[in-house]
C-alpha cells in the first residue's frame, strides 16, 4: 500500500473521464448540506484543514467489482482506473457542489476573509412552469448589477 496525494483538480479529471468510479455495493450519497458547507469550509481556508484520506482500490485489467459513477457525473467510456472505496461522501459532496449539479439546492461560496470562507446553501424548488426557483441563484451577480 502507498500514499499518494493528488489535488482536487486531479481527482476531477479522473470523476471527468470516469476513471474514479464507486463500487456498486457502496451506499448512495447521504450527506446534508451543513456537512457538505464543512467540507467545502475546511478545503477554502488558508492554510486548509485535512478532511480525511481516500482509499481506492486500483482496477487493473479486470474489475472486481461492478462500478457506477459518482453522483451527477459522467459514465466510465471503458474500464474504469480506480474504485473508490472509502470517501464517497467528500469527494461526491466536492463534485456536485462544485459543478453545480445539485437540483435541490446551489452552494455559495464567499472568500472575502481566506481564514473564514463564507459557505452558504440556498434551497430551489421547480415552478410549476419547470424553472428552478429562485432565479436570483443562477445569476446572482447579474441581479446584484
Amino acid at each position: 500500500m502507498e500514499a499518494r496525494t493528488k489535488t482536487v483538480e486531479g481527482w476531477f479529471a479522473m470523476i471527468r473521464e470516469g476513471q474514479l468510479t464507486l463500487p456498486r455495493f457502496q451506499r448512495f450519497e447521504a450527506w446534508r448540506p451543513s456537512q457538505i458547507e464543512g467540507v467545502l469550509e475546511n478545503i477554502l481556508r488558508v492554510p486548509s484543514l485535512p478532511i480525511g484520506a481516500l482509499l481506492v482500490l486500483e482496477v487493473g485489467d479486470k474489475e472486481l467489482f461492478h462500478s457506477r459513477p459518482i453522483s451527477g457525473a459522467p459514465g466510465p467510456k471503458g474500464l474504469p482506473q480506480l474504485n473508490l472505496l472509502d470517501g464517497q461522501q467528500r469527494m461526491t459532496a466536492l463534485w456536485r457542489s462544485l459543478t453545480d449539479d445539485y437540483d435541490e439546492f446551489t452552494v455559495f461560496v464567499r472568500l472575502q476573509d481566506e481564514n473564514r470562507p463564507e459557505i452558504e446553501t440556498v434551497k430551489r424548488f421547480r415552478s410549476k412552469t419547470g424553472a428552478r426557483m429562485p432565479l436570483w441563484a443562477d445569476s446572482p451577480a447579474e441581479c446584484l448589477a
